[in-house]
């Protein structure tokens, strides 16, 4: 395995499958299709990590670059702005509607307003229409200045129902990029767990899987072992084993091996209480009277008795209790 070098806040070493991803992200355009849980936004925040020599703290310098992570919901930005933070050295901000700067709704946001932002932050996080009235609208950041855009639920680029390209927010970037000369356009990195959406039918998902991809102009990046893939994610497997209901007077049961365990143990327990009334002298009949403010009886009873014995026998005071 490869591991991550530079100025981290402990990245974990990478699992070969992120290895290989990572590897062909870094030369072209990728869609990334894994299952929830398997590390999608590590990928990201290595590829982050691989170009953030060009993203200079001062925003002045023509040179000085910024990356892009879009997701569709606030409570995604917030998650993907702290995993980027608490990996990377790199100062990260998170966007969206509600967002405020000096009592100002961001959608109110002047130039110079954003321009602050750019200087203080290397990596803005934030939902797609925001990023469009940044770029596309009010074109207050030329994409140019721009090294990596992440697409986050990529599938929300792919095609409506009548398999047409569609209008959304991620359509229109990718639009927008496209304007672009080639030498000038950001990387971009798109990351989904499922490449559909409106559930097309099954012949139909070659097309839709050929429209994601000549919309956001990437390729799906393929590797090998990802068979492998089951014991990686955060996501439990689900097995379902069904057993065939015991016959009655059925002897299966009586002749289970954990059955005769207990039987075994229960036959054990009985012998140190009858061997204790024996050393003792007490019968059923004669068993001295204990009343709840007297322990006297109870001392005298086990007197002599191994500690571990009168823990045994309380234990089976409390199991006769249940029966």
């Amino acid at each position: 395995m490869t591991s991550v070098e530079g100025n981290t806040k402990g990245l974990p070493e990478p699992r070969d499958y992120q290895t290989q991803l990572f590897e062909i992200a870094k030369s072209r355009n990728s869609i990334i299709c894994l299952p929830t849980g398997s590390g999608k936004t590590y990928i990201a925040v290595m590829l982050i990590r691989e170009f953030q020599s060009e993203l200079l703290d001062d925003f002045s310098d023509p040179n000085a670059k910024r990356t892009i992570f879009l997701c569709p919901t606030k409570p995604l930005v917030a998650q993907q702005a702290n995993y980027i933070e608490r990996h990377l050295d790199v100062k990260v901000a998170q966007y969206t509607g509600g967002s405020m700067i000096n009592d100002r709704q961001i959608d109110f946001w002047s130039e110079s307003d954003w321009s602050e932002q750019f200087n203080k932050y290397q990596v803005l996080v934030m939902t797609p229409q925001l990023f469009v009235n940044l770029v596309d609208l009010r074109r207050f950041l030329s994409l140019n200045r721009v090294n990596l855009i992440i697409f986050d639920e990529a599938h929300h680029a792919g095609p409506n129902k009548k398999l047409k390209k569609s209008n959304s927010p991620y359509s229109q970037i990718a639009d927008a990029i496209r304007r672009y000369p080639i030498s000038e356009r950001p990387r971009i990195l798109a990351l989904s767990a499922s490449l559909i959406k409106n559930n097309p039918k099954a012949y139909n998902i070659p097309r839709v899987v050929q429209i994601l991809e000549e919309t956001l102009n990437s390729t799906c990046a393929t590797i090998t072992g990802i068979e492998n893939l089951g014991g990686c994610g955060t996501n439990p497997n689900e097995y379902r084993w069904e057993y065939r209901k015991l016959e009655e007077n059925s002897n299966e049961l009586a002749s289970h091996p954990l059955i005769r365990k207990l039987e075994e143990t229960f036959k054990y327990i009985m012998k140190v209480f009858e061997d204790l009334i024996t050393a003792t002298g007490t019968t059923r009949n004669n068993t001295p009277a204990v009343s709840d403010e007297d322990d006297s009886s109870e001392d005298e009873l086990f007197a002599g008795t191994p500690a571990w014995k009168r823990w045994g026998l309380g234990a089976l005071e409390v199991l006769l209790n249940t029966l």
